[in-house]
Parts: C-alpha cells; sequence; structure tokens
C-alpha cells in the first residue's frame, strides 16, 4: 500500500529521503530530499583497489582498509520545512571498508 493509501502524509507524519536523487522523468509531491554520492569517484576508486589486489603478490598480505566519501544532502519538502529551510548543500561523508 502506498503512504497516500493509509493516508500517511509527508512530510507531517514521515519525512523522506531518497539515495542517489530521483530521475528528471519522475516528479514527486513533496519534492524528494536527497543524499548524493560521488558514484563516480567510488567506482573509481573501487576499481584501483581490485587492480591492486589482482598485482598483489601470492604471499602478500592485504589490510583491509577504509576510505571515506563525501556525501552531499540536498533538503526539500520531503524532509520537513524546518530542515529544508537554508541548509541546501549540507556535508556529511560516506564510509566503506574495502
Amino acid at each position: 500500500a502506498t503512504l497516500r493509501e493509509l493516508q500517511i502524509r509527508v512530510p507531517e507524519d514521515v519525512a523522506m529521503v531518497c539515495f542517489d536523487g530521483i530521475p528528471d522523468n519522475l516528479t514527486t509531491i513533496p519534492f524528494m530530499t536527497a543524499a548524493l554520492q560521488p558514484s563516480y569517484e567510488m567506482g573509481k576508486r573501487a576499481t584501483e583497489v581490485l587492480i591492486a589486489r589482482i598485482q598483489a603478490k601470492p604471499n602478500m598480505t592485504l589490510e583491509s582498509q577504509e576510505i571515506i566519501f563525501p556525501c552531499n544532502f540536498i533538503f526539500r519538502e520531503s524532509s520537513g520545512t524546518q530542515i529544508a529551510e537554508g541548509r541546501v548543500g549540507l556535508q556529511s561523508e560516506i564510509s566503506e571498508k574495502v
């Protein structure tokens, strides 16, 4: 069931956030707050780590490492107007262990 069918209001009853934004051809009301991850940079770094592991010598021990990427938030109506006001572009971080 959708939130409308359940008579749950956004953002009055529940706040909503999407990850990686919404495709241009899809519009939602209220407009969705979005967490945007740096997909290109994450893929590039993952490729570098994978290549390093492939090229490592068989007896070489590889330590796991934590890689932190910046994450931008675009606050819009779906997370509540008190949040959306004046806080566009807040920085956070995405942390991954590889």
